[in-house]
């Protein structure tokens, strides 16, 4: 929690020490923790691949473990990740699963968002489409 709350304010140092904090933990959801906010620090540094790998690293993990809110969260971040190297296709993607799982999770304002970075990175594609369709069909496009 403290790295969520570190990396909401723009806290590196913050965000390295809870990093650095769980990367000895060795259960899975404590690595799927330690995965994501590593992906959130390199992105905050500028290393957009690093973050996509570790992005990943916690969508898998977060699958295994079975919660759903952290992938929705880990998918959004892999998006914004594969948006910063520049592949729009992929980040398109990432950000309608993320929104789709936040959407099963109930969790209206991230699936809006979501969604929204989906519609804007795959304008013309069939992922910005369904992504503006499953908006539509749940109300979501209006505030």
């Amino acid at each position: 929690m403290r790295g969520l709350i570190a990396d909401d304010r723009g806290d590196l140092a913050g965000l390295a020490t809870a990093v650095d904090a769980l990367s000895a933990e060795e259960t899975p959801p404590f690595e799927a923790d330690a995965a994501e906010l590593a992906a959130r620090l390199a992105l905050r540094r500028g290393d957009a691949v690093l973050a996509r790998l570790q992005a990943a690293r916690a969508v898998e993990l977060r699958q295994t473990t079975l919660d759903y809110r952290g992938l929705a969260r880990a998918l959004a971040l892999e998006g914004a990740a594969a948006e910063h190297t520049a592949d729009k296709a992929v980040a398109a993607d990432l950000f309608l699963r993320a929104g789709r799982s936040a959407v099963m999770q109930g969790d209206q304002s991230d699936a809006r968002a979501w969604l929204g970075r989906a519609i804007f990175l795959g304008t013309g594609q069939p992922v910005g489409r369904d992504a503006s369709d499953l908006l539509r069909e749940l109300n979501l496009d209006k505030s």
